[in-house]
């Protein structure tokens, strides 16, 4: 099982940034926020799901990170250079780890789900998750937790993506005015 960390720092594609981070607890969410700026990478991430391709990483990017406090996913919102949301990816987690003053993480449950803005779903890397239950990398139980979050997500997604972009985009913007360089 993987762990990954909200400000992301073995990311080599990213070779310079800046970085903002918080804690949040509204009506709508607890947890830590994370938003970094992609000022320069090594070359441009493009992914395709099915018919639909997108790049989610390019010079310009950025990324914010909600990690949920008691959930069991992790999202991460890329929006282009020109601020747009291009895609929600959310990462399945067997737990989270999250914190007001340090480093947040979570340990990945390997399938993700990733909503685009015209609300198409797309469920993605169900064979590592198959593979590790084989291997004995994860139990039966964890396995049925990821299915479990992947059915609920997949459900309560589409009619709630207007709600979700704006909630996201309200985030985005607070945490941009915090950006602070870093490599």
């Amino acid at each position: 099982m993987y762990i990954k960390y909200l400000s992301r720092p073995n990311w080599k594609r990213v070779l310079k940034r800046e970085y903002s981070f918080g804690y949040r607890k509204d009506e709508n969410f607890e947890g830590a926020v994370s938003l970094i700026h992609m000022l320069k990478v090594s070359e441009p991430c493009i992914k395709t799901h099915d018919d639909f391709t997108i790049k989610i990483a390019d010079d310009g990017f950025y990324w914010l990170q909600l990690a949920p406090k008691d959930k069991n996913w992790w999202l991460t919102v890329m929006f282009n250079e020109q601020e747009e949301i291009t895609q929600y990816y959310f990462d399945i987690t067997q737990e989270n780890d999250v914190y007001e003053d340090k480093e947040s993480s979570f340990k990945d449950l390997y399938l993700d789900i990733v909503l685009t803005p015209d609300k198409r779903i797309y469920v993605l890397d169900e064979d590592e998750l198959i593979e590790a239950y084989q291997k004995k990398e994860i139990s039966e139980k964890e396995m049925e937790l990821a299915y479990r979050i992947k059915d609920e997500l997949t459900a309560s997604l589409p009619q709630n993506e207007e709600k979700l972009h704006q909630y996201c985009t309200k985030i985005f913007y607070e945490l941009k005015e915090k950006l602070k360089s870093c490599i």
